[in-house]
């Protein structure tokens, strides 16, 4: 066998054993490998600092409720991940027994903790309900850091002001009634692109619900950033609308201003 077969064969192992050893430190191991779980990871604990004001946002502090849950991951880049869920975390407070009416965040949470009654009796308002929790991770599910589609009852910030969203919100409490998101269906799609369509509606204190109205809320994932909130929220819009497929007496239709 001469030397320069014996050189190219030699470069054919090290090319094999090289793309072994890489497919086996891939994230996917390789075609042949068993898939294997990960341990469960909660998307909405955490520790945050109880001085920053978007603390509720962040985490689930109070350890409230989240369902129907969905998720995808950026195709821009596979190790960011984004969900949502219908989230409780931001269900009135002040109409919350287990937090102690008109106490402070902090005065709530230690109530909370402590299985302390309230300084009075509350009622639990009707119209509290859910809205649209978004959870972002950067290191492939590893950690995660939470936020809400803007536009809720409680959200003041400037992507909130310019959302629809808002409007439904801002028209809601000026009938008495509280608005609420549910049903979110999320799909990554190219350049990092990320397409969360939600159901809008307005719940009335006596338990009727108005009319609902669907959101297309869009986030990009510009895969410029290092850990942190690697997906950036970029708009939403209302693209359709529609009565209740039942309507009650009681069921009524609230028209935001646009």
């Amino acid at each position: 066998m001469s030397q320069r077969t014996i050189g190219t064969l030699t470069a054919a192992a090290l090319a094999l054993s090289m793309h072994a050893l890489v497919g086996a430190q891939s994230p996917h191991g390789g075609a042949g490998t068993t898939l294997q779980p990960g341990p469960n990871v909660n998307a909405a604990a955490g520790i945050v600092d109880l001085r920053d004001p978007a603390a509720l946002l962040k985490a689930d502090l109070n350890l409230q409720r989240q369902n129907e849950t969905v998720a995808a991951a950026s195709v821009r880049n596979p190790d960011h991940i984004l969900a949502a869920a219908n989230d409780y975390r931001f269900v009135d407070f002040p109409d919350d027994p287990g937090y102690g009416g008109g106490q402070s965040f902090i005065a709530r949470l230690i109530a909370r903790v402590f299985r302390r009654p309230p300084a009075r009796p509350v009622q639990r308002a009707a119209a509290a309900g859910a809205w649209t929790g978004v959870y972002r991770s950067c290191d492939r599910g590893r950690t995660w850091i939470g936020s809400a589609v803007p536009g809720g009852p409680l959200d003041e910030s400037e992507a909130a002001q310019q959302s629809p969203l808002k409007a439904l919100s801002n028209a809601a409490a000026a009938s008495g009634a509280h608005a609420e998101t549910t049903d979110p269906v999320l799909v990554a799609g190219p350049d990092g692109r990320m397409h969360l369509v939600v159901l809008g509606f307005v719940r009335f204190p006596n338990g009727a619900v108005g009319e609902s109205r669907l959101y297309y809320v869009s986030y990009t994932d510009r895969n410029n950033r290092e850990g942190g909130t690697c997906f950036h929220y970029d708009f939403t819009r209302q693209v359709d609308a529609g009565a209740l497929a039942r309507p009650t007496s009681m069921s009524r239709s609230i028209r935001p201003k646009a």
